[in-house]
Formats: structure tokens, C-alpha cells, sequence
């Protein structure tokens, strides 16, 4: 019974933020006008006004605390002993009932993000704009396991400024990320928690691998729309950035929040 009532304690629901701040991590307060270095050339390029991302949602997974506990006291496992809802830190538990609440994905509703490259606010790591993704509530206690951005269509347009000019539009179809953290984000009914993580709109155009994402829209006739039907070979490459560990979206450091 006493186990029962632990269960249910550290199942209270709790909410929690998903935070997102736009930037170029050029560390200056212009987070729409950035330099991207390709070879020996370096692009000079702006984020123009009306871009904006639609989002489906963004979704998280909760890993149960590995031992029930009540407030203030700490329960130590003796060597050989094993928590019955115990599992790999940070990681998705496979095992668990489809009827308990750590099996399924808590998501927040559909939003949209715009004026991406005006500044609304200043954090420790410099000047950023912050998205309007909104908090998810009745989640249960426990910590983060996994997030999902669930994106359903990215519109960008860029000027290319320097060393020649181009207009560059970036249209995509719907595609998820999902990040693991790295350090422990706890998710408790008395406080809310956050996961941050940065946005760099500078990732977008680097190099992928050999091939020079810049040097390949330099030379295409102005100007330059980039989509899964137009230039369906450089979507792809820009694809494959945004599936790339921290060159895009980045999980700001775990003692910075």
C-alpha cells in the first residue's frame, strides 16, 4: 500500500517548458545578419522579414523517477537490488504498459514563430529571439527523457549580401528532430521546469561534408528557391544540418539555467 501511494505521489501532475531562442551565435545584437565561412570565402547573409516556421508541436517523453521517494528523504539501493521502474538515464523506457502515463508523448499545441530575426530579449549567452511555444501541462513527475520538434513547414528567406548578392528562399515539408539531454532535467508538480535549447540560423547554409552548400547557390541563376521540388539536391544537404548534432538546434549548457 505504502509503495501504492509513492507510485501515485511521484505521478502528480507537473508542467514544463520547452524553451527555444532564435540567434546566429555571432554574439552581437544583430541575430538576423550573420557570416557563414565556406573554403576560403566567407558569405555575408541577413534573415529577411517574414520568415517564420509553423510548428505541429513540440513533444516530450518523461522517464520515472528510478525509486518513489516523498519529499526530503532519499532512498539508497543495496548493491544487487534493482528499482521495479528502473531504466538507462535519459533514455525513452521501452518496457513500460501502454497504461502507464510514462509510456506515451506529451505534446504542446501548434504555434508559429515569426520576426525570427529581431531581438526580444537577452539571456546569459547574448542577445536572442524567444519562441511562443507554450508549456506543457499534465505531464507526471519524473525527469526528461526525449524531445521532439515537430516541424510542419519552415519558410526562410535570406539575402545573400556579400561576395554577391542573392535571394535565397527555403521552403520545406514537415520533419521532426528529436534531442536526448545530456544531464538530467527534472520534471516535479512544484516547480516548472525547462529544457533550452538554441536555435543557430547560422547551421542552415554550412558546408555538409565536401560539398559547399554556398558556393552551390552562388552559382544558380538569381533568384535561388530551395524546396523538396527546386534544388532538391542542396534541400537535402540543408536537411542533413539540421539533423546534425548542435549545428543548428543546441542544447544550451546544463548549469546555465
Amino acid at each position: 500500500m505504502l509503495q501504492r501511494l509513492l507510485v501515485l505521489f511521484n505521478e502528480r501532475p507537473a508542467s514544463f517548458h520547452t524553451l527555444l531562442y532564435y540567434t546566429d551565435d555571432q554574439q552581437d545584437s544583430n541575430i538576423g545578419n550573420f557570416n557563414v565561412v565556406s573554403g576560403a570565402t566567407t558569405y555575408n547573409l541577413q534573415l529577411q522579414p517574414g520568415s517564420k516556421i509553423v510548428w505541429e508541436s513540440i513533444s516530450i517523453r518523461v522517464n520515472p523517477n528510478p525509486v518513489p521517494t516523498v519529499p526530503g528523504q532519499t532512498r539508497i539501493l543495496e548493491s544487487g537490488e534493482h528499482s521495479t521502474q528502473s531504466h538507462t538515464p535519459y533514455t525513452v523506457p521501452l518496457d513500460l504498459p501502454i497504461s502507464s502515463p510514462y509510456s506515451r508523448e506529451y505534446d504542446t499545441s501548434s504555434f508559429e514563430d515569426s520576426n525570427l530575426e529581431s531581438t526580444t530579449e537577452t539571456i546569459l549567452t547574448g542577445d536572442v529571439h524567444t519562441s511562443s511555444v507554450p508549456i506543457i501541462s499534465g505531464i507526471p513527475s519524473g525527469y526528461l527523457a526525449s524531445v521532439k520538434y515537430k516541424i510542419k513547414s519552415l519558410d526562410f528567406t535570406f539575402q545573400i549580401l556579400a561576395p554577391v548578392a542573392k535571394t535565397v528562399r527555403l521552403n520545406t515539408s514537415a520533419f521532426v528532430l528529436e534531442l536526448f539531454p545530456r544531464c538530467r532535467f527534472d520534471i516535479i508538480s512544484e516547480n516548472l521546469g525547462n529544457f533550452p535549447v538554441t536555435w543557430k540560423s547560422d547551421g542552415v547554409f554550412q558546408d555538409q561534408g565536401s560539398v559547399s552548400i554556398l558556393n552551390s547557390i552562388s552559382a544558380l541563376p538569381n533568384p535561388v528557391d530551395i524546396n523538396p521540388y527546386q534544388n532538391a539536391n542542396l534541400y537535402n544537404l540543408i536537411l542533413e544540418n539540421f539533423r546534425q548534432q548542435d549545428r543548428i538546434l543546441y542544447q544550451t549548457g546544463c548549469n546555465l539555467f
